[in-house]
């Protein structure tokens, strides 16, 4: 498919997103978004539902990428994902998106604000932006004062 020099069509990357390889899922999501394509959210829960951790990351950041209220929908069983990582990452996506501050193990509470306020839900890039940055600021902060995290000093230069 890729060596014949012809690009491959949407319709045949697509079913790549379920290969559990991160060089041929998240190379597929490349070349459908490289070549024009927008993924949705829908068309994401392959790689969202892949069995190899990374890949999932990737269908993550298209839903962040999407930013609209299926993203959050199509994120929140993540939150139940067996790789702590991808908890924690949903969790960031989606404090960031809605800018509540529940836990990455907080399922039910995140799950009860949804039902609430989905059918009002509409997230702003720029605040969502604002939230993104803050919190990563607030992550380096807190790092920085964990003894030993911190880079080595640099030698001075004579």
């Amino acid at each position: 498919m890729l060596h014949s020099g012809v690009a491959p069509s949407r319709e045949e990357l697509l079913p790549l997103f379920s290969v559990p390889r991160m060089e041929v899922a998240s190379v597929a999501a490349n070349l459908v978004e490289r070549n024009g394509g927008h993924i949705t959210c829908s068309e994401a829960k392959p790689l969202l539902e892949n069995s190899f951790w990374m890949v999932r990351l990737s269908g993550l950041l298209i839903l962040y990428n999407n930013m609209s209220s299926e993203s959050v929908e199509a994120a929140l069983p993540l939150l139940k994902d067996k790789e702590e990582y991808v908890r924690v990452r949903t969790r960031d996506m989606l404090a960031d998106m809605t800018g509540q501050d529940f836990g990455a193990e907080q399922f039910e509470q995140w799950n009860k604000w949804w039902v609430e306020n989905k059918a009002t839900f509409v997230p702003s890039r720029d605040q969502v932006e604002q939230r993104r940055v803050l919190r990563i600021r607030e992550s380096n902060a807190a790092m920085q004062s964990v003894p030993g995290s911190s880079l080595p000093e640099q030698p001075k230069k004579q």
